[in-house]
């Protein structure tokens, strides 16, 4: 979806605000990820919903 393998990279393309200094702690990468992972969701529930409505016209 973003391209990329490094966690602070993927969360600075998906908007997430990233803390250079708090990354690699594990509770960071932790909740980072958990946000990146609930972007990515609502993001393909989206996607999902665009592809049954422009289906249904079809």
């Amino acid at each position: 979806m973003y391209g990329q393998t490094v966690l602070a990279r993927i969360g600075e393309l998906a908007g997430i605000e990233w803390d250079h200094d708090a990354a690699h702690s594990a509770v960071y990468d932790a909740e980072q990820t958990a946000d990146l992972f609930c972007k990515m969701t609502n993001r393909w529930q989206t996607l999902a919903m665009l592809d049954e409505t422009s289906n249904s016209f079809g």
